[in-house]
């Protein structure tokens, strides 16, 4: 929690736990280990990966760019090889 603003730690806490879940869920978190954690380990987790946000979201977004790519170079393909019949 220390890498946070205190602004940052004071939202923090604000957020329910069972918001915190959620977050930690989206951000590819095991759901059952999610689910057991207590209060506090919650919340230094989720400090965690807002500390790491933006790689986490950098990494992700690098991730549906790549595989867009494929699938349109997919689609391209399929069409030259229609085109080619």
């Amino acid at each position: 929690m220390d890498q946070l603003t205190a602004e940052q730690q004071a939202n923090l806490r604000k957020m329910s736990s069972e918001r915190i879940q959620g977050r930690l869920m989206r951000a590819w978190l095991d759901k059952e280990e999610i689910y057991a954690m207590d209060r506090e380990t919650l919340l230094t987790t989720m400090a965690e990966v807002m500390y790491r946000g933006a790689n986490i979201t950098v990494e992700v977004t690098l991730k549906e760019l790549q595989f867009q790519r494929d699938i349109q170079e997919s689609q391209f393909q399929l069409q030259r090889d229609l085109l080619e019949i």
